[in-house]
């Protein structure tokens, strides 16, 4: 038997005040919190966000690139046919709900040397990557860029618009009665027999979607993090065309109006959430490998992403307070796990005896 009240669109426009019993607090609305309360949303499943909005989230930062390969190995992602399909869906979902255009689907070209695209080659023919590479062109004419010995098409990839997917879902929220703009102190939180309580606020679970915040988190800090500090520079030039993704030790991501982003670094050790002067150099200096032409830098930014030692997703209940879970550690390709992962969360909310992927259980904390 579930626990879930569930309720109706029309019935779930929540006063706060008058109705202080939920079935879920979400902590967090980032890219996690974001796909977690739309996958309680589509289940009925009564519940409020509560986030403090933060202009270095990795989610507001982050450029939103999907692609199923990865490029180094020339491998799939991992579990790329099951989040894949699960991506689409989502923000095809999500875009009905909020109205907008979300996801971007464009070509992605892998600039290749003599040596990698004998590489590809080879690869190409494999049953488990074939469909993803659409073409491997050998001495490719692309406007604006370097002469290259070839390139790859892959598809399906693009990118989604996470600025804006956080902030109008967070507005839908908010519109709602779904959302509560705070900072949600640890200290505040009294683990109750029947659930939780947050500033009067009482629910039968409270789940983390935190990102990097987690590391203060007392309740989940054997969780182990490690931050990495990303930074993207926006350019704009006239000389690119904007209806495909370049990918050469870097990405040029199109994002209209004659302006792209160019990204991005990875510093496991940094001292301030800031763009860095050795950054700046790494990501111009790979840009300049990549275009025939000097572009105009018109802005440099920073964040940092909430990566796992293992690069998979963590999900699960606490130990010794069941009342609390946690759903975070999405990384790099967190556009892509996000939702199905998402699904995951809610599937373990709905019954206390789903068994989730043992890479993703918070149990592999605990050995």
């Amino acid at each position: 038997m579930h626990w879930f009240m569930g309720c109706s669109e029309t019935n779930c426009l929540i006063d706060i005040v008058a109705n202080t019993w939920k079935d879920v607090i979400i902590a967090g609305q980032g890219l996690a919190g974001t796909a977690l309360a739309k996958e309680l949303l589509d289940h009925n499943i009564d519940f409020t966000v509560v986030n403090r909005y933060s202009p270095t989230s990795s989610s507001l930062v982050a450029a939103g690139i999907f692609n199923p390969l990865v490029f180094k190995r020339l491998t799939l992602t991992w579990r790329v046919n099951h989040v894949l399909p699960k991506m689409l869906s989502f923000y095809t979902s999500i875009e009905e709900l909020l109205g907008t255009t979300l996801l971007h689907r464009l070509p992605l070209i892998k600039l290749l040397n003599e040596h990698e695209f004998e590489f590809w080659k080879k690869r190409s023919a494999s049953p488990d990557i074939t469909d993803y590479i659409k073409s491997l062109l050998e001495k490719p004419e692309i406007q604006g860029i370097n002469s290259f010995d070839a390139c790859a098409q892959v598809e399906p990839a693009g990118f989604v618009v996470l600025k804006d997917l956080i902030t109008l879902f967070g507005k839908y929220l908010e519109q709602t009665g779904r959302y509560i703009e705070d900072n949600l102190d640890y200290h505040d939180i009294i683990v109750r027999d029947d659930g939780v309580e947050w500033k009067g606020l009482k629910a039968k679970k409270l789940i983390f979607c935190q990102g990097v915040r987690n590391q203060e988190n007392p309740f989940f800090n054997f969780v182990t993090f490690y931050p990495v500090l990303g930074e993207l520079l926006r350019i704009r030039t006239k000389q690119l065309n904007e209806d495909k993704i370049i990918n050469k030790n870097c990405y040029i991501l199109p994002q209209g109006n004659h302006e792209f982003v160019v990204g991005s670094t990875y510093h496991w050790a940094y001292r301030e959430v800031r763009p860095t002067d050795k950054g700046r150099t790494e990501l111009f200096g790979k840009l300049q490998e990549i275009l025939d032409h000097i572009p105009q830098v018109i802005d440099f930014y920073a964040g940092v992403r909430p990566t796992i030692k293992d690069r998979r997703p963590v999900l699960g209940f606490h130990p010794e307070y069941p009342q609390l879970g946690i759903f975070n550690g999405l990384g790099t390709r967190g556009v892509m796990l996000a939702p199905y992962f998402a699904g995951e969360m809610a599937n373990m909310l709905m019954d206390p005896y789903y068994n989730t992927l043992p890479e993703v259980r918070l149990e592999r904390f605990l050995i």
